[in-house]
C-alpha cells in the first residue's frame, strides 16, 4: 500500500481508506504538488531515512535499542520528530549520561515513542489542520500528546521546541520526519506522578486509592525490554468506582476525523495530607482492624469522590480566586481555598495537576444518607458491597430519595450462601437480574419508623411485598419465600436529609422467586 504515496494519482485512491481520510485529505487541496509529486520521492521507510542522515545517528541507534524501529519502518503512517545529535548530546549532559546506552531501556522507549506522533502530517497538513479547527494537540504512539504550534506563518514548534527549517518535511514511505534541536521529555502522568513521588505515594488518600485501583493491559505500551523475543506486558492503572478520574489514561476516544481517534483528557487532585485524613479514619478504622485495605469499598468511594475536579487542569490560582464554581466529580461544590491550605500547589503531570491540602472537605451526601450511616459499619460490608454490585448506589444514596432498607448482616449472607462480589448462591451463579431483585427485596421506598413497620408493604421487587407483624413489642418481617427474621437496631439517615432508616436483621429476606 505503501507504493500508492509515489504517485500524485494516488491521493485520490488513498481518500478511499477510511481511516486516513482525515490524513491525507488536506493532500489533495491547495499545496499537493510540494509533497505528492514525482519530484519529491521517499525512497525509504522512516527508520531508514533517520539512519542515512547522519545529522540523526543517536536518534536511529535510540530506536534501535528502544525497540521501536519495527514500529516506524514499513507499518505507519507516522510523524516522526527527530532530535539531532546535538540535541542528545545537551540531554546525555543534562542527565549525567554518556551515551545512549546509558539511558534506561524503559526510559528510553517511553521518551523516543513520545516523538512518534500518529498519522502523516507535513507542515502544511498541521497549517491546514489549525486553520480549521484550531486544534494544537497531537496523539504520540503511546498516547500522550504534543503541542504543535503553527498559529504564526513560517513558526513550527513543538511543544515550544522549534523545527530546525533546513530539516522539516523529510519524506518517507510511511510518514514524515521533522527534525528539532531538542529532545522532547514527556511529563509523567498522573499515576506515575503519585506511585514515584515518595512523599505522594505514601500518601494514606492514595493508598485508599489503591482500595479502587484496577490493571489494564497497555498493548502501546508494552515491548520487548529484554530483547528475548517475547512482548513484555506493561499494565497501567484505572479506578473503574471514581468515574471521570484518570490517572494513567491521557486521552479519551473520538471518532471524529479531526480529533484523530482521541481528545486529551485530565483531572484535578485535592489531596488532604495524611494529618487531616488520620484524624477523619480515627472513627472508622477500629471497626476494621486498622487497616485501610479492609475498608468497604462503597464508603472508600463516598469519602474520596469530593477530592476530583474532572476535564480540567484547575491550578493553585483559580482554585484560591475562584472565578467559577468547581465541582467535583459527586457534583458536589468544592470548597473555597485559601493559601494556607495547600501544602503542595501545582504539581503537574501530562494529564492532570496535584495539589495537597492541609484540609478535608464537609462530609459527602452519600455518607449522610441511610446507607452512608452503616457503611463504616463491619458487620453490614456485604449488604453495602451487594447494593455496589447490584449497581443501584446512585439510587439508595440519593439523599432525596425515602427508604427503608432491611440490612442483613455479614453472617445473614454466609448463612444464606450468598457471596455478593460474586453474586453465587450456594456456588451456582445468579444473572444480574437476580442477583438486583434480591437486593431490591430488602427495600421499601419510603421512610417507615418502627411503628410504622405494620402489614404488608410493597419492595422495589415489585409484586415481592413484605408482612410485618408485632408481638410482644418484636416487630418481625416476613418474606414471600417464608423467611422471618426479627426486625433489630434501628440506624437513620443524617439530620435534614430525606432518605431516612435502615434495620439489622439476622436473615436474607429471599423472595418467593427471582
Amino acid at each position: 500500500m505503501f507504493l500508492l504515496f509515489q504517485r500524485r494519482s494516488a491521493a485520490c485512491l488513498i481518500l478511499l481508506l477510511p481511516l486516513l481520510f482525515a490524513v491525507i485529505l488536506p493532500g489533495c487541496k491547495k499545496g499537493y504538488d510540494k509533497y505528492w509529486s514525482n519530484e519529491n520521492p521517499k525512497t525509504g521507510f522512516i527508520y531508514d531515512k533517520v539512519k542515512a542522515d547522519t545529522s540523526f545517528s543517536i536518534f536511529a541507534a535510540g530506536l534501535e535499542r528502544a525497540g521501536l524501529v519495527k514500529f516506524v519502518n514499513v507499518t505507519g503512517l507516522y510523524t516522526v520528530f527527530a532530535p539531532t545529535n546535538t540535541a542528545f548530546r545537551q540531554f546525555f549532559q543534562a542527565k549525567a549520561y554518556s551515551t545512549i546506552a546509558d539511558v534506561p531501556v524503559d526510559d528510553l522507549f517511553a521518551m523516543l515513542s513520545y516523538h512518534i506522533a500518529n498519522n502523516m502530517w507535513y507542515y502544511y497538513d498541521f497549517s491546514t489542520r489549525f486553520a480549521t479547527t484550531q486544534k494544537t494537540a497531537y496523539i504520540t504512539r503511546n498516547n500522550k500528546f504534543l503541542n504543535i504550534d503553527v498559529s504564526v506563518a513560517d513558526r513550527f514548534t513543538v511543544n515550544g521546541i522549534a523545527v530546525i527549517k533546513s530539516l522539516q518535511d523529510m519524506d518517507a514511505e510511511n510518514g514524515v520526519i521533522h527534525g528539532i534541536g531538542e529532545v522532547l521529555i514527556p511529563l509523567p502522568n498522573a499515576e506515575q506522578v503519585l506511585s514515584k513521588d515518595a512523599a505522594l505515594a505514601g500518601n494514606v488518600f492514595y493508598q485508599l486509592m489503591q482500595n479502587l485501583a484496577s490493571k489494564q493491559y497497555d498493548r502501546f505500551n508494552s515491548y520487548d525490554a529484554d530483547r528475548d523475543g517475547k512482548i513484555d506486558s506493561v499494565f497501567y492503572t484505572t479506578y473503574p468506582l471514581l468515574q471521570n478520574v484518570n490517572t494513567s489514561l491521557e486521552y479519551i476516544p473520538n471518532s471524529a476525523p479531526e480529533s484523530q481517534g482521541g481528545d486529551p483528557v485530565f483531572t484535578t487532585f485535592l489531596i488532604p495530607d495524611n494529618t487531616v485524613m488520620n484524624t477523619l479514619l480515627a472513627p472508622v478504622l477500629p471497626g476494621f482492624e486498622n487497616d485501610i485495605k479492609k475498608l468497604p469499598r462503597l464508603y472508600v468511594q463516598a469519602l474520596l469522590e469530593s477530592y476530583f475536579i474532572k476535564d480540567s487542569i484547575i491550578l493553585s490560582d483559580e482554585l484560591m480566586a475562584r472565578p467559577r464554581a468547581l465541582m467535583a466529580i459527586n457534583g458536589e461544590l468544592v470548597p473555597a481555598l485559601t493559601a494556607d491550605k495547600l501544602v503542595l500547589a501545582d504539581k503537574r503531570a501530562s494529564n492532570g495537576v496535584v495539589h495537597v491540602l492541609n484540609t478535608t472537605f464537609p462530609v459527602p451526601d452519600k455518607l449522610k444518607s441511610a446507607i452512608g450511616t452503616i457503611m463504616t459499619n463491619p458487620e453490614f460490608t456485604d449488604f453495602v458491597e451487594a447494593i455496589q454490585s447490584a449497581n443501584l448506589t446512585v439510587a439508595y444514596t440519593a439523599t432525596s430519595k425515602a427508604a427503608t432498607f432491611l440490612a442483613p448482616t455479614n453472617a445473614a449472607f454466609e448463612a444464606a450462601g450468598i457471596n455478593v462480589r460474586k453474586k453465587t448462591l450456594n456456588g451456582v451463579q445468579l444473572t444480574d437480574a437476580q442477583f438486583i431483585n434480591i437486593v431490591k427485596q430488602h427495600v421499601i421506598s419510603s421512610n417507615l419508623a418502627r411503628t410504622a413497620l405494620t402489614g404488608s408493604k410493597n419492595t422495589d421487587y415489585a409484586s415481592n411485598p413484605l408482612v410485618f407483624t408485632t408481638a410482644n413489642n418484636v416487630v418481625s418481617v416476613k418474606s414471600g419465600s417464608g423467611i422471618t427474621a426479627e426486625v433489630g437496631t434501628e440506624y437513620r439517615g443524617a439530620t435534614g436529609v430525606t432518605n431516612g432508616y435502615v434495620y439489622r436483621v439476622e436473615q436474607v429476606l429471599m423472595p418467593a422467586s427471582y
